[in-house]
């Protein structure tokens, strides 16, 4: 059995992720593809996915168990969005070094598209500077989509992101 193509939206939950969800929701409904919502989590040094830490008055979990329930907790509704539009939607939480994690998911999805945020003032943009998208872009085995996280970009939205990416590579 064949599996449906990938399109890869990679989040950044430091912002809201409105504008690569909706224009990555579009081009793989036009795709006939699904998608997969990633979010990956770097840990701070010395801890690991398996690392106990409280967890409020309930005692003890470990960290993957505490993060895995906070990030679906807050992509239910991209997911919830892609669902109405008639998109099959996953949700990935990964942990690792963001860059390297993200283009290995793009791997493991064979993905054909990866779609990721680019104000680089804030969220990921704010922690690893203005390289990041540069750096996610030469990574990724699979052609990168770059939209502006606050794109209002809908189902017909995509149109005029291809014409401001056309726009771009004229001027």
């Amino acid at each position: 059995m064949t599996q449906a193509p990938t399109v890869l939206i990679a989040l950044d939950l430091a912002t809201q992720p409105t504008g690569p969800c909706r224009v990555g929701a579009d081009m793989a409904r036009r795709m006939g593809a699904r998608v997969v919502l990633l979010y990956v989590s770097e840990l701070p040094p010395g801890v690991h996915a398996q690392t106990m830490v409280a967890a409020g008055g309930t005692g003890f979990a470990p960290a993957a168990e505490l993060l895995d329930d906070e990030v679906r907790e807050r992509v239910e509704p991209q997911l919830a969005e892609l669902r109405r539009v008639g998109v099959e939607g996953d949700v990935w939480h990964r942990f690792g070094e963001v860059t390297s994690t993200i283009a290995a998911c793009a791997t493991e999805s064979d993905a054909l598209m990866l779609v990721i945020g680019s104000d680089i003032r804030s969220g990921l943009g704010r922690l690893f500077g203005a390289g990041f998208t540069e750096a996610i872009i030469k990574a990724s085995p699979c052609p990168v989509l770059v939209v502006s996280r606050d794109s209002g970009a809908g189902v017909d939205g995509v149109g005029r992101v291809q014409a401001q990416v056309a726009a771009e590579a004229d001027g």
